[in-house]
């Protein structure tokens, strides 16, 4: 009868231990389980944010496109524009008046005549 005791107070050595085993199965799979819900958030949020990040490349890479044309755009308005001031220039040269006396000359022989008039004196101190 000793050893039947025995083997029961041995089965439930083990029983009890087998007990302990499962409950801390289920600890680490619960941790397991929170681990995972972790895991598959992060990896939602990676997903948008790289979703959010192709969006914004697609945004950067239609504005350099447009800002490509309008450079390319703003060049050729700045050659023509280039052009048309040369061209402007060639034409101006005909109408060009060869100078007799230099500007100083000019200021000192028309001296009398300016300060004779009621705004000469102003004048004078602006061309000087």
């Amino acid at each position: 009868m000793e050893a039947c005791t025995q083997e029961v107070v041995s089965g439930s050595k083990l029983a009890t231990e087998a007990g302990q085993a499962l409950d801390e199965i289920d600890l680490v799979s619960k941790d397991l389980a929170e681990l995972m819900r972790s895991v598959t958030q992060a990896t939602r949020q990676q997903a948008e944010g790289a979703e959010v990040l192709t969006k914004s490349m697609s945004v950067i890479s239609q504005v350099t496109r447009q800002t490509a044309s309008e450079t390319k755009h703003a060049a050729e308005s700045a050659g023509n524009l280039s052009e048309l001031a040369d061209a402007l220039q060639q034409s101006v040269t005909a109408f060009r008046l060869p100078r007799t006396k230099p500007r100083s000359a000019l200021i000192f022989d028309t001296k009398e005549t300016v300060s004779t008039s009621p705004m000469g004196s102003l004048i004078l101190k602006a061309l000087k």
